[in-house]
């Protein structure tokens, strides 16, 4: 008899922020470390974990999480840029 298969996914990998750079460049758009560590400090780019404190402090995102918020940011397709105008509510002349 064989063992049942397990249903649950494997968790999300945790990534460094280099790692997590070449991550969403890979697969959404091109973005740096050094960014990724911009919208940490402000406070409005993707949810992390922080192992240790101080300068030996790590930041580690998980790859799920990575693919939510770039997808997010991206915003729905477009055929135009009149279309994206007309969808913002500004009409130009």
């Amino acid at each position: 008899m064989t063992p049942p298969q397990s249903t649950a996914t494997a968790p999300a990998r945790k990534l460094s922020r280099r790692e997590a750079a070449d991550y969403v460049t890979a697969r959404h758009f091109k973005i740096t470390p050094k960014t990724f560590a911009n919208l940490a400090v402000k406070g409005n780019g993707p949810a992390f974990h922080k192992t240790g404190a101080g300068r030996t402090a790590r930041v580690m995102y998980d790859s799920a999480t990575l693919d939510a918020w770039a997808v997010a940011k991206l915003g729905a397709e477009i055929a135009s840029t009149s279309a994206n105008r007309a969808a913002e509510g500004r009409h130009h002349a």
